[in-house]
């Protein structure tokens, strides 16, 4: 007879796998594929695991990392249990707005809230997506508050995971924020002259920067997965590389592309956002791609809840890291191969977006802090404000406070980004200023991923030895480079 931490593990592995495979899903697959992760969530999370996972630590029949891992994976269940039966999860992009009498989605309100020439038709589509993104604000995040307090229970019953946050993120936040203001201000200011833009003076004016259809041509999203591989060649990532696996767009109005390790170091695929925003997107695929590489360089012999571990900070920090040599113009002029003034508007804006979406993630947490959902609505407008330089906050709570339903996935997120620079910067001093091209830089990375959960980002970061304000000179360099 199996031993009950055997039989726990299993329900694990079923559901992660579950998960996976509704994920991938599409069409009529979708609803078999949803109705078996369904039936695996609600096995996992009936008290027969946890009691299991309880009593195999107790025992010594399990290390403590592997007890949190499995821990994370149970809250993550819990999480999906509760925003399911609230109803709630990320609006699609082809949901529709009748507008004049005519229906519109949710992807085409988008592009002309961040393109259209015309100021009176893109406030028309801002305002209409604010209307449908507030519809069900009060639910959802009732649903995520319920959801918190679950995971948080579920979470108490076990150690701290190697790979959960500090306990001074906000701290570490607040810094990065106070660090590189003037930096911000500086690479918006040359990201909208490299344009041919007014400087923004308002949030959605900085979005419309950041959102730069004059590189379309330089980012087209035809030929972008093999565009951003040839770009990773050099690092000699290449047998990595093969397991990771491009599939279907996901269709949420989501533009960060979905990394999904059905069987890590062996398969592991991305699906892209179908929303295509030039620069952003060709910037999400980079970090995706990050991600995924950390899941194919894992060690198989790793536990199955560390190998796949939730939310993983190491890949994260990697996807950042490759994501910010796009506004180097090293990267930009020998990988890329781009010169004169596409190479000048291609880093700039770069720049502008990796260190505007740092900045909107430490934003997102710090609004937070509010008591009641419309003081953190204000604090959020003066942080997105700030984040993205600009003197005038917006009103629009899908800009300014959006709900977000998975804390820990953005916050891995912002510890990621809060860590890239100082993690490149010391790539940089270790293997020269080219160290995308050299294979030895590869090292660290295969070495931090190999570990899986049991590694933080901030941990990763003390054994380079980097260091937060040599992060932050990077940043100020590359804003005030000419």
């Amino acid at each position: 007879m199996r031993a009950p931490i055997e039989r726990a593990r299993e329900r694990i592995e079923q559901w992660v796998d579950a998960r996976a495979a509704a994920r991938l899903a599409r069409g009529d697959a979708r609803r078999e594929a949803s109705a078996r992760e369904e039936k695996a969530r609600r096995a996992l999370g009936s008290g027969e695991v946890r009691e299991a996972i309880g009593e195999a630590a107790s025992l010594g029949q399990i290390a403590a990392d592997e007890h949190a891992a499995m821990l994370a994976h149970v809250a993550r269940a819990a999480r999906d249990e509760v925003l399911s039966r609230a109803g709630v999860s990320a609006l699609p992009i082809d949901a529709t707005i009748v507008i004049a009498g005519a229906p519109r989605t949710l992807a085409g309100l988008l592009h002309d809230a961040l393109a259209h020439p015309d100021l009176r038709q893109r406030a028309l589509a801002q305002d209409a997506i604010e209307e449908r993104a507030s519809q069900d604000r009060a639910r959802m995040l009732e649903a995520r508050d319920e959801a918190d307090a679950l995971v948080a229970k579920v979470r108490a019953r076990g150690p701290k995971s190697a790979d959960e946050p500090p306990d001074d993120l906000d701290t570490r936040a607040e810094r990065f924020l106070d660090a590189t203001d003037d930096a911000m201000q500086e690479a918006l200011a040359r990201a909208a002259h490299a344009l041919g833009a007014p400087r923004p003076l308002t949030v959605p004016d900085a979005l419309v920067v950041l959102r730069a259809p004059a590189l379309d041509a330089v980012v087209a999203a035809a030929g972008r997965g093999r565009r951003l591989g040839a770009a990773l060649a050099p690092l000699g990532l290449d047998a990595a590389l093969s397991r990771v696996r491009l599939v279907s767009p996901h269709r949420e109005l989501d533009l960060a592309a979905h990394v999904v390790a059905l069987d890590p170091p062996r398969r592991v695929d991305v699906a892209p956002s179908a929303l295509e925003l030039g620069m952003a997107s060709e910037l999400a695929l980079t970090s995706a791609l990050g991600d995924a590489l950390a899941s194919a360089l894992v060690a198989p012999a790793l536990p199955a809840a560390l190998r796949r571990a939730w939310p993983g900070s190491i890949g994260r920090a990697i996807g950042a890291v490759l994501a910010a040599a796009h506004a180097d113009p090293i990267f930009v002029e020998r990988v890329r191969r781009l010169e004169g003034s596409a190479a000048n508007a291609s880093r700039r804006v770069a720049l502008a977006i990796a260190l505007g979406r740092a900045r909107s993630l430490v934003a997102s947490r710090l609004s937070e802090r509010a008591s009641s959902d419309r003081e953190r609505r204000d604090r959020g407008a003066g942080l997105v404000a700030r984040a993205l330089a600009v003197r005038e906050p917006s009103p629009a709570s899908w800009i300014a406070a959006p709900v977000v339903l998975d804390p820990a996935a953005r916050d891995a997120d912002l510890r990621a980004a809060l860590l890239a620079p100082a993690i490149t910067a010391a790539l940089r001093e270790r293997f020269d200023e080219d160290w995308f091209r050299n294979p030895r830089a590869s090292e660290p990375l295969r070495a931090a991923a190999s570990r899986g959960a049991t590694l933080s980002i901030e941990a990763w970061s003390d054994e380079l030895g980097a260091r937060a304000e040599s992060g932050s000179a990077r940043v100020i360099e590359l804003a005030r480079e000419r």
